[in-house]
């Protein structure tokens, strides 16, 4: 944009640069005669060009110049430094003659940046959406999300339509509220427990009522557990759990016991978990806490026992419980009954957690590798349903009794798998070191692997009494 007619300010040329200089000269001259132009400045690292535009700059003067950085991230994304360049004059874009402003799309979409069907723009990379967004104000945002939500019909749209009506309310809402926690929960079915997460979270910000936005924020911090983000869902509690009461506020102190065992803070944990009993009024839920916190804390296991239970599942957790508890008092003889006895019944279960302890309770009632069926079907159903949080654990059981059952390729291929998960969630990943360890040493050794598999024999319910206090709970 030009001012024809100003005198520019004059600056001293750059020595040994008078080509240079005279064509950023010339072009200067054009833009006040209302001639527009382009010049690329290129070259290697060190020559000058931050030397020359900053000459540009200077002879520009009393021009309006505008300035872009290039960033690295932003790299292979098309016109996301003209953007940067622009975003300070586009207020004056209706002021460009009108051969130029129907125009303005027609370089995006040479360069397949967006595409325009009739009156609807579709962007190419997200980032680009993102950036105009983020330019927009507050009632902008909301006029256009209050626009979307009214255009989105029918039941295909549903969860869309929730979103942006969620978006574009402000105050609470108990009626939006409710929708976006119903979007929720069919994200969760679709093993979409990020997404969940966020929409429980702005379901809790939008709700009248202080206990369901309590349950709603119980909710988010659950989804983020099952989406593998500990740290997320540990936040998402701290906020929540003083303000929570009756089964919410056990609900909390659960999920947070889960979390800080799986850190490996087995004295919060406990304190936790143990509250989260203490006040929990629901039998089988108090069974399942007692379940999931008995490896790491088993003195808690023997209330389990004196609890009825509600249904199949509470008997098969009751039962094994009550076996392991028995191993550990050393009757082994009655511990392996009760956990043959609860094998029984397992035909039919398809919670992943449940599985793994049917994993565990078959190889220390019936010998090292007989848990591998279970603990496959937990792997299984933990990949289906998308829950991170008990991947990676449930990758370490199948990866030693892969070792168990000498199939040490596979092990070795789920202890692998295994250890980049729980580097990812922020877990200990020395149980699938050991298990990779543990093939190495056996392919180094095959010469001795029968020896060795006698040894093993005899240490199998001490290993597998180790593994089962090394492992500290689960989220159903």
């Amino acid at each position: 944009m030009g001012a024809p007619g100003l005198k520019e300010q004059e600056s001293p040329r750059l020595l040994g640069r008078e080509s240079e200089c005279a064509a950023i000269d010339s072009m200067l001259e054009d833009a006040r005669a209302g001639i527009g132009g382009a010049l690329v400045v290129r070259g290697e690292p060190g020559i000058g060009k931050s030397a020359l535009l900053d000459y540009a700059r200077q002879r520009a003067a009393p021009m309006a110049v505008l300035t872009a950085a290039g960033v690295e991230a932003e790299s292979d994304l098309a016109f996301a430094g003209l953007h940067e360049l622009l975003r300070p004059v586009l207020g004056y874009l209706g002021e460009l003659p009108d051969i130029q402003s129907p125009g303005a799309l027609d370089p995006a979409q040479k360069a397949a940046l967006i595409r325009v069907t009739g009156a609807t723009i579709t962007f190419r990379h997200p980032l680009v959406r993102s950036a105009l967004y983020q330019a927009a104000t507050l009632s902008e945002r909301q006029r256009v999300h209050a626009a979307l939500a009214d255009a989105l019909s029918g039941e295909e749209n549903t969860d869309r339509r929730v979103w942006h009506q969620a978006m574009a309310t402000l105050t609470g809402d108990e009626e939006v509220a409710a929708a976006l926690e119903a979007s929720a929960r069919r994200a969760q079915l679709r093993a979409g427990h990020a997404s969940a997460a966020t929409a429980f979270l702005r379901a809790a910000q939008l709700s009248t009522d202080g206990a369901r936005r309590a349950y709603r924020m119980a909710a988010a911090g659950q989804a983020a557990w099952d989406a593998g983000q500990p740290d997320r869902a540990r936040e998402i509690v701290r906020q929540v759990l003083p303000l929570a009461t009756g089964q919410t506020r056990v609900q909390l102190l659960h999920l947070s016991g889960l979390i800080e065992a799986f850190a490996g803070h087995l004295r919060e944990a406990f304190t936790l978990l143990a509250d989260a009993v203490a006040t929990c009024t629901d039998p089988s839920l108090t069974i399942e806490i007692l379940t999931q916190a008995a490896d790491a804390v088993a003195e808690l296991s023997q209330q389990a026992t004196r609890l009825s239970p509600a249904n199949e599942l509470d008997r098969f957790k009751i039962a094994v419980l009550g076996g392991f508890a028995r191993f550990y008092a050393g009757e082994h003889r009655a511990g392996q009954a009760l956990l043959a006895d609860a094998l029984r019944s397992t035909d039919a279960m398809t919670d992943p957690y449940v599985l793994l302890w049917a994993g565990d309770a078959a190889t220390t009632s019936k010998g090292l590798g007989a848990g591998l069926p279970y603990v496959t079907r937990a792997v299984d159903a933990a990949r289906r349903r998308g829950l991170l949080s008990l991947l990676a654990p449930a990758l370490r059981y199948q990866a030693r009794e892969f070792v168990w059952s000498s199939q040490f390729s596979l092990a070795y291929a789920a202890a692998q798998e295994g250890y980049r998960l729980s580097l990812d969630l922020g877990y200990g990943a020395a149980g699938h070191l050991m298990n990779m360890a543990a093939v190495e040493a056996t392919w180094a050794g095959s010469r001795t692997l029968a020896g060795m598999r006698t040894k093993r024999s005899h240490m199998a319910r001490g290993m597998a009494s180790c593994s089962r206090r090394s492992w500290s709970g689960h989220s159903g």
